[in-house]
């Protein structure tokens, strides 16, 4: 059981299916065709999809930018909906790989901000403090720290770019153990063989290497994230 598993069974499923059967006492569609109009959108689409991340957004936590963190993701996912059901019909023709390629990233990049605004929220303390963290994110309060140097500048910079280099071209653990079926649902990966996991020494190896440098890398103590909801 996963969280998305879960919000998508137990919150957004039985609304999504509540909504259709109130539209068919009342006479109308729920089709396809139906979903494609702003009524039918609103009440079949971004009605179930804004209950459950509102609920998902509070059940983290009672604080108000635990309910925006909430509605960011509701916004989010609806404006993608609406887009595929409201958005220009692009007809599919061949396209150069490096227009694919950009196109690709472009979305890895807004996806990934948008996940980055939000989670501002998510860990702010209060909305105030997430509205200052994102000013100063966006270099509206300038640079205050005078102590960093270049070489430090340089080695963060590098440390990210190998870091997003690993998270958005090297597999996730379900394409790792894709052979293995380690979800409930089927889920079918096109990974290379040398990155399937395999219960052998190199693998063993491995993995046994990162758990050591992890565990070498704590130096402090940090309570539990979950522990303060």
């Amino acid at each position: 059981m996963t969280l998305t598993r879960y919000l998508t069974l137990y919150l957004y499923n039985p609304v999504a299916l509540w909504v259709a059967r109130r539209r068919v006492a009342q006479g109308k569609s729920t089709s396809r065709k139906a979903v494609s109009t702003p009524e039918g959108f609103l009440s079949m689409i971004a009605f179930p999809t804004f209950y459950t991340m509102i609920l998902a957004g509070i059940w983290h936590g009672a604080g108000l930018q635990f309910l925006i963190f909430g509605l960011l993701h509701g916004s989010y996912l609806t404006i993608n909906h609406a887009w595929r059901s409201f958005g220009p019909r692009v007809p599919t023709v061949p396209q150069h790989p490096v227009i694919r390629v950009a196109v690709d990233c472009g979305k890895i990049a807004l996806t990934y901000l948008a996940v980055v605004v939000a989670q501002v929220f998510f860990r702010a303390p209060s909305v105030h403090e997430a509205v200052r963290i994102l000013h100063a994110m966006m270099g509206a309060e300038g640079i205050r720290d005078h102590a960093i140097t270049l070489h430090q500048l340089a080695r963060n910079g590098l440390i990210l770019a190998v870091l997003y280099l690993i998270i958005w071209t090297m597999p996730n653990s379900l394409q790792i153990l894709d052979r293995f079926e380690p979800t409930l649902s089927k889920l079918k990966f096109d990974s290379p063989i040398s990155f399937t996991w395999q219960p052998n020494l190199p693998w063993a190896f491995l993995i046994g290497t990162i758990a050591s440098i992890a565990l070498l890398e704590i130096t402090g103590m940090t309570a539990f994230l979950y522990f303060r909801f």
